[in-house]
């Protein structure tokens, strides 16, 4: 006993076991071939960016070069010359438009290297304000430009997605003519002055008066009540606000009213859209 050759039972269980082992290492190195295929197919796919290298008779160190060749676009073509952006369009607003410029013109490899790192659509955001006095505030905060302030009720917002590090950023360029107020310099006598400054003038107050809604309208309970952010970043984007004025004295009753409120929300958009 002891040995595989004791018996024809232990000599089938012994190849059993050498078998078993074989299929082990045999499923091992399969799979580590395989990973390595794939890896192989992924840098070919996606292959390195060139590094930077100083131009030839460049002066300075060979490591760090005091000047860099001035950076120009050869047009082998007219295609090439058809495919490069207009320069109005040379800003974050007008990347739908380039991308839809070089669809219309075919201009392959521009799309290629542009969609090897990003995704770029764009989208719309809608708002309607009831109240004039709102419409007043808001042309105040645009600086009286009747243009921009037309552009507030369809928002055209620009979603960019990168595809290695997946990331997404959303620009709204109607955000950065929004107001914003100077920093304090503490945070609760900064509210404590809101408090008392507006007390008969908030605009969440009177969230109905004072905010923009949804197209497909607001909800509230006794305690909260939603509105539509003036300044998207989303086709649907919106505030969950407390009735009560005090910004930082509520209890838990408020603070779970708020979030049954933000999940019915989420259910009306989830059927909407």
């Amino acid at each position: 006993m002891g040995t595989c050759a004791d018996s024809w039972v232990e000599v089938s269980q012994c190849s059993l076991q050498k078998a078993l082992k074989l299929g082990v290492v045999c499923l091992i190195v399969t799979l580590v071939c395989i990973s390595f295929l794939n890896f192989n197919k992924a840098r070919k796919f996606y292959p390195k960016p060139k590094r930077l290298l100083p131009f030839a008779g460049s002066v300075g160190s060979d490591r760090f070069p005091s000047a860099w060749q001035q950076f120009t676009i050869p047009f082998s073509s007219l295609k090439d010359e058809q495919c490069t952006p207009a320069k109005d369009h040379l800003n974050i607003k007008g990347l739908p438009q380039i991308v839809q410029q070089w669809r219309i013109l075919k201009c392959r490899e521009n799309l290629k290297s542009l969609f090897r790192m990003y995704d770029i659509s764009g989208r719309e955001g809608s708002i309607v304000i009831d109240s004039k006095l709102f419409k007043a505030k808001v042309l105040g905060w645009l600086g009286n430009d009747t243009d921009l302030f037309k552009q507030i009720f369809k928002q055209q917002l620009i979603v960019t997605y990168n595809n290695y590090t997946k990331e997404e950023t959303v620009f709204n360029p109607l955000r950065a003519k929004r107001p914003l107020g100077d920093v304090p310099t503490s945070e609760l006598d900064e509210l404590k002055r809101l408090h008392i400054q507006t007390n008969t003038s908030c605009d969440f107050c009177n969230a109905k008066r004072f905010t923009a809604r949804d197209p497909d309208g607001r909800m509230e309970t006794p305690l909260s009540i939603t509105a539509a952010n003036t300044f998207r970043y989303r086709a649907f984007h919106q505030l969950v606000m407390l009735k009560s004025h005090d910004a930082v004295a509520w209890n838990e009753t408020q603070l779970i009213d708020m979030f049954n409120l933000s999940q019915l929300w989420y259910y009306m958009v989830v059927l909407l859209s």
